[in-house]
């Protein structure tokens, strides 16, 4: 009897719709058994699929890095939406699948603190099945691709790809949580290249408190906001190193937020290798990455106006004021936004979690754009 089978799932356990089909190559196989020893599950079948097998955004963690040291390809974690199960990942990898047609242009999603998006199989629903859904993933999370330490360089790489999918269509933008703040640069910088997003949907987005901060600090008079940002960007070189050339005036602000990002890094390492969960550790996805969005995160300081189209989804009654005080931080940013309200968690909103949240969003591009 093999004793690791039976400490695993079985496929009647887990009532899967399809019955199970045999691996047709040695990598399919060796797909099959990635996946077998990630999601605990005793015999998968080629054509069995990801969010069947009770796969979660820890399990696609695990898989997108499995993957890589056993095939040597990158595989990246969002793509499990589209590739779901290991013949489609090995179509995928082997570049025998064609690509499929949409009648509607891409809607490019950016992620939060954790630097990539796995939406579950119900958010997914919300949408149109020609709507083609796009999720940019930080660089360096997964393979030998540089970490990046700064907001402007993470979006600059977005824009690429945004423009290389794009073609000619419209861009549409949607961010989670606290990647308004690189959603908010991204279209900065694609306004710059002529090529201005149509429409830019943030779900119950957060700022970090030294950009909020500073922001009320400086508010008025509005003209000392340059000369702020000269101070800043006198102190952070280009790699977010202390440089030599700073402005005693400023010393104090960025001491604090040098020991605010020391106790995210200590925390975050503290959460993957000595906490109960361990989470980290077990996907074995790489921190510097994270750290550094965190960082970069702390130390971005643009707060000019953005003038294009903005639909900000709150979470609840008090945020959506917040978001609409004509004297605040989020109209001085977004001149030209709607507040919409969803109530729900926080998570329910921003998690990529909840069908009423996409089809909320699809409805918005669908009746805001042509």
């Amino acid at each position: 009897m093999n004793v690791e089978l039976e400490t695993k799932l079985s496929r009647d356990a887990l009532k899967l719709p399809n019955a199970y089909i045999e691996p047709a190559s040695d990598l399919e196989s060796n797909l099959t058994s990635v996946f077998s020893d990630v999601l605990n599950v005793g015999e998968v079948g080629a054509e069995d699929e990801f969010f069947d097998l009770g796969g979660d955004s820890l399990a696609a963690e695990q898989i997108s890095m499995e993957l890589l040291r056993v095939t040597g390809f990158e595989f990246p974690i969002s793509k499990l939406i589209e590739f779901g199960s290991p013949r489609k990942i090995a179509q995928f990898l082997e570049n025998d699948t064609a690509a499929k047609d949409y009648s509607k242009p891409p809607i490019f999603f950016v992620h939060g603190e954790k630097g990539y998006i796995l939406p579950t199989a119900s958010f997914l629903q919300g949408f149109h099945p020609d709507q083609k859904l796009v999720f940019l993933e930080l660089p360096g999370i997964r393979g030998e691709a540089k970490a990046l330490g700064r907001i402007e360089q993470i979006a600059s790489r977005y824009v690429e790809k945004i423009i290389d999918e794009c073609a000619d269509d419209p861009v549409y933008i949607v961010s989670l949580c606290i990647g308004g703040m690189i959603a908010l640069e991204l279209v900065r910088q694609l306004a710059k290249l002529d090529r201005p997003a149509e429409l830019v949907v943030l779900l119950d987005p957060g700022f970090p408190k030294g950009i909020l901060r500073n922001y009320y600090e400086q508010a008025e008079p509005r003209s000392r906001s340059s000369a702020w940002r000269k101070q800043d960007d006198d102190i952070f070189e280009e790699e977010g190193m202390i440089s030599t050339n700073f402005s005693p005036r400023s010393i104090f602000g960025n001491m604090l937020n040098h020991i605010r990002v020391a106790r995210m890094a200590i925390r975050t390492v503290w959460q993957a290798n000595v906490a109960p969960s361990g989470e980290a550790e077990k996907a074995g996805y790489k921190l510097l990455p994270q750290l550094k969005l965190k960082a970069a995160m702390n130390y971005y300081r643009n707060t000019d106006p953005y003038p294009g189209q903005v639909v900000i989804i709150a979470s609840n009654a008090k945020k959506k004021k917040t978001y609409e005080n004509p004297n605040g931080f989020w109209k001085s940013i977004f001149p030209n936004m709607q507040v919409q309200l969803i109530e729900g968690g926080h998570m329910e909103i921003a998690g990529a979690n909840t069908e009423r949240v996409s089809r909320e969003v699809q409805r918005i591009f669908d009746t805001n754009t042509h």
